[in-house]
């Protein structure tokens, strides 16, 4: 008699018993214990193999299974014990009698011993394909969202919701793709209520409960299925990725869920990946740089091949910005050149995340790709509803580049046509932008000083420190306005970085040397002020431009009296001066190409112009000199060089 084979996953050939996990049982891959297998795991694959060898010989063939003691299928067995699944009959010898009794077919698991028959059902186990069907859960989304948009109590709805779905977890046991479908229902629901997880307990015990059970299944999932699980948990937003309880903590399945995601990478396709990243971002998990670093390294030839569509392009852009990746130029290059080729193809929203995603990374490669953007922008203005338009120019400041006096006259007309309902965060954009740009409209800023003036309340103290410094840029910074400002600042909870404290000082020095405008004595609290010094100091600390050392050296052979890294005004200023025969001061600065606008490498920013205004004030004249021109002059004309552009400064 031929040995019967079990029926397999794979196909004729070979590969798993059919309901066998693809972790081998026993086994430990990496921080993912495999669970052992239960007993009535194995029940379920004898009798399905039993049953299906059988099936075509007129009868169905069974063998009765005792529940035992749980093992590891790698562990011993002690005298006496019989492996796990097998029956006492089987163990004592006396199999024939059951394992050929025929039935006309298996009964459901819960059915007992058949009354006509005398047979008894096979035996009773909770099957993987769950309890509960794919309409159960639909069913139990659509009652929620109907509920919502009727305008119920939202907290309650998510509770109840919340239960009832926990209810029907606790009560199955589910395959991958049901896991799945599982959780974006869950997404769906959450979403719809536009309410944080971590604020409805119940739905908290939800969450952990599907995270704990996608943790322990982690390598049964495909690659679009591991798309879709970000997907999901980038829809609850970021406070999410913080939940824990139970032993279930979101931010280390997160990390389990990038390695695994790392094996299968080369299986997702450009959806899935864009996709994959968006959770990740929306999360704002930025544990994963090994993942990143493989998309980078797998999806770079893909974009350069023209794989990515426009919506694609810029939710992978917006997304690695988000994340602040910075180990990707070469990913960013390609997005760059195939979003140039195709740019009246995106949509409004699709330029803006795309421009906002580079500028998060500083990226200035493919200055040419702003152009292809800013030309789109002008011949479809009026597609960008207000917020979109202020989010693209604020890419543009944050790039350093100039879009044009055209490009910046319809955005001020627009901004005075609506606005009425920008945020602070728009606000501040905005003026930053224009700011960086030099542009200054007297509608423009006699609407963002009256705006602030009565809401300075609604801005964080980041964006404060923002509003008083492109003030001060544009000129236009007074005493009342950054009286009000600090004394928001100093009064809040919220912590400043060092960058906001340099604004708020920078501005404060325009009000000392720059403006006739006098602070009332007491109106700003000293203490707030001195950290801001301080943090203002430290920067000035900065070592030069390597170039401004080789200049000294040669002005110094020219006969002037050179003073490296000079202090002023106890410390505010710090700057390369030299001093002629006849007692004039000339300060030496040197600019480099970031100091420049990437589209126009001969216009200098004007947060940079501004320094120069201030030395002026202070009595100085200024050298400027350009590094790249600079090293371009043979080392035996720089001193002529040189004495001419000096020549040119003192006579002016």
């Amino acid at each position: 008699m031929t040995r019967p084979t079990f029926p397999t996953a794979g196909g004729p050939s070979g590969g798993r018993l059919l309901g066998q996990s693809k972790r081998l049982p026993g086994l430990h891959h990496g921080k993912h214990r495999t669970q052992p297998f239960y007993s009535w795991r194995l029940t379920q694959i004898l009798a399905m193999s039993q049953w299906a060898l059988e099936a075509n010989r007129g009868g169905v063939y069974r063998k009765e299974f005792v529940p035992c003691r749980r093992l590891h299928l790698s562990s011993g067995l002690n005298a006496g014990q019989r492996p796990c699944g097998q029956s006492r009959a089987v163990a004592s010898g006396q199999d024939d009698a059951i394992l050929h009794r025929p039935l006309a077919r298996p009964q459901k698991p819960d059915q007992d011993r058949n009354s006509s028959t005398g047979v008894t059902s096979p035996p009773t186990f909770r099957p993987t394909s769950n309890s509960f069907s794919q309409a159960d859960f639909e069913d139990l989304v659509e009652e929620a969202c109907t509920s919502l948009d009727n305008g119920g109590n939202t907290k309650e709805i998510i509770t109840l919701f919340s239960t009832k779905f926990l209810h029907m977890l606790e009560n199955g046991r589910f395959r991958s793709s049901r896991l799945v479908h599982m959780m974006e229902c869950v997404s769906t629901v959450i979403t719809t209520a536009d309410v944080q997880v971590s604020l409805v307990p119940e739905s908290s015990r939800l969450v952990l409960n599907l995270t704990r059970q996608i943790d322990d299944n982690l390598q049964e999932f495909s690659g679009r299925e591991l798309s879709t699980i970000f997907r999901c948990y980038g829809k609850l937003g970021s406070g999410v990725i913080e939940l824990h309880g139970n032993g279930v903590r979101v931010r280390e399945m997160m990390s389990h869920l990038c390695l695994q995601t790392e094996s299968v990478l080369h299986t997702m396709d450009p959806d899935q990946v864009s996709q994959m990243v968006w959770g990740l971002a929306r999360m704002k998990f930025t544990h994963c740089d090994g993942l990143l670093e493989d998309l980078v390294y797998r999806a770079a030839p893909q974009v350069k091949e023209g794989a990515f569509y426009p919506r694609q392009i810029a939710t992978l852009a917006w997304a690695i910005g988000k994340l602040g990746f910075r180990k990707g130029p070469m990913l960013i290059k390609a997005l760059s050149r195939q979003a140039k080729g195709h740019m009246g193809e995106f949509t409004p929203q699709e330029i803006m995340r795309f421009l906002w995603g580079i500028s998060q990374l500083g990226f200035r490669g493919v200055p040419s790709v702003l152009d292809a953007a800013r030309n789109e922008v002008n011949r479809r203005a009026e597609e960008f509803n207000i917020s979109d338009l202020i989010d693209v120019t604020f890419a543009f400041g944050r790039l350093v580049f100039n879009p044009g006096l055209e490009y910046m006259d319809r955005v001020g007309a627009r901004l005075c046509r609506e606005n009425d309902d920008l945020s602070a965060e728009d606000v501040t954009k905005l003026l930053y932008s224009f700011a960086v740009q030099g542009y200054s409209s007297d509608c423009v800023m006699t609407w963002t000083r009256e705006n602030f003036l009565s809401n300075v309340g609604k801005y964080r103290v980041k964006n404060v420190a923002t509003f008083l410094w492109s003030y001060a840029i544009l000129g236009g910074l007074d005493g009342e306005i950054f009286a009000l400002g600090v004394n928001r600042m100093a009064h809040s909870s919220e912590e400043l970085d060092a960058t906001a404290m340099n604004q708020v000082y920078q501005s404060w020095l325009h009000l000392t040397y720059m403006s006739d405008e006098v602070v009332p004595e007491g109106s700003i609290p000293a203490d707030f002020l001195a950290r801001c010094r301080k943090a203002w100091l430290s920067q000035r600390k900065q070592p030069p431009v390597r170039a401004a050392g080789s200049i000294m050296e040669v002005l110094r052979g020219l006969g002037y009296t050179c003073h490296k890294r000079m202090s002023i005004k106890g410390g505010d200023f710090c700057m390369d001066a030299i001093e002629d025969g006849e007692g004039r001061s000339v300060v030496v600065d040197v600019t480099i190409l970031t100091h420049c606008f990437v589209n126009d490498p001969d216009r200098v920013r004007p947060s940079r112009e501004w320094f120069w205004r201030v030395y002026e004030k202070l009595g100085f004249k200024v050298l400027q000199i350009k590094e790249d021109q600079w090293k371009q002059v043979p080392v035996a004309a720089k001193g002529k060089f040189i004495q001419r552009k000096l020549d040119e400064v003192l006579q002016s």
